[in-house]
């Protein structure tokens, strides 16, 4: 496993190349070409991650001496609050089998799963498009690694699979491109297709006592939650000769499905079902607790939305979670539609002044995503959109670990036509662990 240092030399190379394309283009005096800026965009993801990495081993390192000082064994719970007063961030440890692994947005998904590759090469000499570029062109220059891994049994009939410790990158990619997780949400790594999670719905009670009178005892109160995979997929075409005629589309195919992924993760979490479709996961949106009843949602307007609100507003949404869960605004997340966070920019006072948020919402994360709908129908109104408001870490994914990534130019039509397919599928759920910690609105426009 690389080191520290290994890991940060490795990101300052990243850096580097990166700059070579940004200084490229500005030498010639002009933008960066469409290959050019998705080479640029997987670099900077890929040095992103790297940089998640060490941060994520640097932790450790002080947690592992917080244990050795507290004589505290690698056995307590995996969910492990470290802070009383941070209620987003959990310690996550080697999980035993039948714990239930809970990941933070910092951390990698790709750390946890089998890091083994065909002919025993070290997971972090490997480069996701440089493989791809690879296996299509079949020009291996500066990728003997690649090409030795893929040539250790990864061919299957009509094409090839990426190693599944490479192409789990793929998935954390995706979750630090979600708005969603860098609001908040949390993953679960799933071993099989379904998986129960207990989650606390009620606590004991605390109450005082007279001497030597009776004591009442108070029960916790457990619900489930049961996360059950469904595939999420991906079928990208393209001519072989674009592959043998660009240098960097590899890197591009890396930052596209990822990107893809990404988007279709924040719809679904959010969203999820609400366009009928059953076979997906269901979002925040259609939530419904075990007693039936659906998540927290307020209609703005008088039943067409309304485009009239402002800080006095967000002051009374952010209080309505804060009474009923105590959790603080510095706790929380919005999420909506980058036209609702416009409206809040140019809100004015009767001088034509720009109106700040006040103090007790300015800890307040926002998130703007295009996957929130700006042409909802309220009453007669067809512009409407809505806001997502909470804690996000009640957000929990389920992802199953074995992402399937697949690159052929034999099957189907593709060795007639001169094309490569490339095929991702992933396996997600999403459910929430306390959902009236979260809540939505409705009828903005």
């Amino acid at each position: 496993m690389s080191t520290v240092i290994e890991l940060r030399q490795k990101r300052a190379g990243l850096i580097k190349e990166a700059r070579e394309i940004l200084t490229k283009a500005d030498k010639e005096k002009r933008e960066l070409t469409s290959a050019e800026n998705g080479r640029y965009e997987a670099i900077m993801a890929s040095a992103e991650a790297l940089q998640q990495r060490y941060e994520k081993m640097e932790r450790e390192d002080v947690l592992r001496g917080l244990e050795d000082d507290l004589d505290q064994p690698l056995g307590t719970p995996i969910a492990q609050r470290m802070d009383p007063n941070d209620h987003g961030s959990y310690e996550t440890r080697q999980s035993s089998e039948g714990e239930v692994r809970l990941l933070k947005p910092t951390d990698c998904l790709s750390d946890i799963v089998s890091r083994e590759t065909p002919g025993g090469i070290p997971v972090d000499e490997l480069d996701l498009g440089r493989m791809v570029k690879g296996i299509v062109s079949r020009d291996w220059t500066g990728a003997d690694a690649e090409k030795r891994a893929m040539s250790e049994g990864n061919a299957t009939a009509g094409g090839y699979t990426v190693p599944d410790a490479l192409a789990t990158r793929v998935i954390d990619y995706a979750r630090a491109k979600s708005v969603c997780f860098r609001a908040g949400a949390q993953t679960i790594p799933m071993d099989t297709s379904t998986l129960s999670v207990a989650v606390n719905t009620a606590d004991p009670a605390v109450s005082w006592k007279a001497e030597n009178a009776q004591a009442t005892a108070t029960d916790f109160t457990f619900g489930r939650r049961t996360l059950t995979a469904k595939t999420m997929y991906l079928l990208i075409k393209c001519s072989q000769e674009l592959w043998d005629d660009t240098d960097i589309l590899g890197g591009y195919v890396q930052d596209t499905v990822s990107t893809l992924m990404a988007n279709e993760l924040d719809r679904t979490i959010l969203r999820g079902q609400q366009n009928g479709n059953a076979i997906e996961p269901v979002g925040i949106r259609g939530w419904t607790f075990e007693s039936g009843a659906s998540i927290v949602t307020t209609e703005l307007g008088s039943g067409d939305g309304t485009t009239s609100f402002g800080f006095d507003d967000l002051h009374d949404w952010v209080y309505d979670v804060e009474v009923n869960n105590s959790v603080g605004a510095d706790q929380m997340s919005l999420v909506a539609h980058p036209r609702t966070r416009y409206r809040f920019n140019v809100l004015k006072d009767g001088n034509g002044q720009y109106i700040m948020p006040t103090v007790p919402i300015k800890g307040l994360k926002w998130f703007n995503t295009t996957q929130v709908p700006i042409n909802l129908t309220v009453g007669n109104s067809t512009d409407c959109s809505e806001i997502y408001l909470g804690d996000f870490s009640q957000v929990w994914v389920g992802v199953r670990n074995n992402i399937v990534l697949d690159i052929s130019n034999e099957v189907g039509d593709t060795y007639r036509d001169n094309q490569v397919w490339i095929r991702a599928a992933a396996r997600y759920d999403v459910t929430l662990a306390h959902p009236n910690h979260l809540h939505v609105l409705t009828g903005v426009r």
